[in-house]
Parts: structure tokens; C-alpha cells; sequence
């Protein structure tokens, strides 16, 4: 998957400048056959983070998975990376 930059919230702004580094929320999405995320599961957590998280994953549009030429559900992993500056 391609990496795609995007703001922060200022509520998981705040929690990075507060806990410096980079963090990761890593993700389980169900995709549907027009590439929309149906479902989020956390697989593994940040508090602070996940909501940010989630809502990135929920705004995101894929290309649709496709099995024998149509297009299909699917579940795909997202490691959602945050950082500040």
C-alpha cells in the first residue's frame, strides 16, 4: 500500500507532543467491492491514538480486490503511523 500523509487531530497532537516518538496503531480493515472500509478492528493499541486512527482508515478509499475478474470483500491490514514535525 502507498503511504498518504494527512493531519493530525489536535487531540492525537496533543498526545504526541506529550509522548514524543513515533507511534503505529496497527489495523484490520474489511474493504468492500467499491473500495469503502466497512469495518475497523484494532489489532494492536495506542491510547490517544486509536480513535485518530480509526477515523483515517474509515476516511480512506482503496482499489477494490478482485477474484476472477470482480470485485470482492476483503480483509487487508493498515499500520497507521503518527509522528509530529
Amino acid at each position: 500500500m502507498a503511504t498518504k500523509r494527512a493531519d493530525v487531530p489536535p487531540e492525537a497532537a496533543d498526545f504526541l507532543a506529550a509522548n514524543p516518538g513515533i507511534r503505529a496503531v496497527e489495523l484490520l480493515l474489511l474493504i468492500s467491492p467499491r473500495g469503502v472500509v466497512e469495518r475497523v478492528r484494532i489489532l494492536s493499541s495506542v491510547p490517544g491514538l486509536d480513535d485518530a486512527a480509526r477515523e483515517a482508515a474509515l476516511a480512506a478509499r482503496f482499489r477494490p480486490a478482485s477474484w476472477q475478474g470482480r470485485p470482492v470483500r476483503v480483509w487487508a491490514s493498515l499500520t497507521v503511523r503518527f509522528r509530529l514535525g
